[in-house]
């Protein structure tokens, strides 16, 4: 009986050792998952700093943008206001002495005719005998009219198209500048086809396609379907317009036709 109790105490023992050891690599393991959560909870903490502040860049430059596109547009309104004063004041002021001179022959014709009704009413027809001649002649006034002053308004020299003549304007503005982008002939693959103006580039894999002759400039493209432009850009923000038809390399990413740096390809929002 003693036996079997010493057996079964140091059989507890050791169960209760055993789960003991379990617990303590439980407890060490959320421990690590703590830690985890921990690190975890402190980049979130910082991507969410990073993310606010990124977005509260992007809205102090895009506030910044259009604070400089309305101080253009204010501009461009006041000059447009400025020049329709100036014909405004300048058509009224011809019309203004137009209509003076009208006025004034107007009173000359009104004391004419005054002038004569006053001398039918006289009594002494010797002295209107004698005076008639010098009266008809005094009297023989006509009405000349001034030149005419073009009062037909062309709106469409002040308002149209606005929003055309504004662009037109704005491109000279425009930050970052529209760059005009040329490819260069001389780094593209074998197989792409430039245009005479150098400004649009295609993939040609036509077996009557005539091969290339060989070539040992080093700055062309053999390996990747790629070529560089003509111009580079080493400061400043540039953009250019694209419409491509497929996926295409970045235009930026260049090892001046070494093929050997890596390119990065992505496929643009159509």
């Amino acid at each position: 009986m003693s036996r079997n109790h010493t057996k079964d105490n140091c059989f507890n023992k050791n169960l209760l050792a055993e789960h003991k050891q379990k617990l303590i690599q439980a407890i060490k393991r959320i421990k690590h998952e703590i830690d985890e959560c921990w690190d975890a909870e402190r980049e979130t903490y910082a991507q969410a700093l990073s993310v606010e502040n990124t977005f509260d860049d992007l809205e102090r430059e895009i506030r910044s943008e259009y604070r400089n596109l309305h101080r253009f547009l204010d501009l461009e309104e006041e000059m447009d206001i400025e020049r329709l004063t100036k014909e405004k004041e300048k058509r009224v002021k011809l019309l203004r002495e137009r209509e003076k001179k009208i006025s004034e022959q107007g009173k000359d014709l009104e004391r004419a005719i005054e002038t004569l009704n006053s001398k039918l009413k006289e009594e002494d027809s010797a002295k209107l005998l004698n005076d008639i001649k010098d009266l008809l002649k005094r009297c023989q006034v006509n009405f000349v009219p001034p030149s005419a002053v073009n009062a037909e308004i062309q709106a469409g020299q002040f308002i149209g198209p606005l929003q055309y003549k504004i662009w037109k304007h704005m491109k000279s503005s425009l930050y970052p500048n529209i760059a005009t982008f040329t490819f260069d002939a001389d780094t593209a693959h074998p197989l792409l086809r430039l245009s005479p103006c150098s400004t649009s580039v295609w993939f040609e894999d036509k077996e009557d396609t005539p091969p290339e002759p060989e070539s040992d400039n080093p700055r062309r493209f053999h390996y990747y379907y790629c070529l560089l432009g003509q111009e580079g850009f080493t400061h400043g923000r540039h953009y250019w317009e694209v419409e491509p038809i497929f996926p295409f390399f970045n235009p930026c990413d260049t090892d001046e036709g070494k093929n050997t740096a890596p390119l990065t390809l992505f496929s643009p929002s159509l």
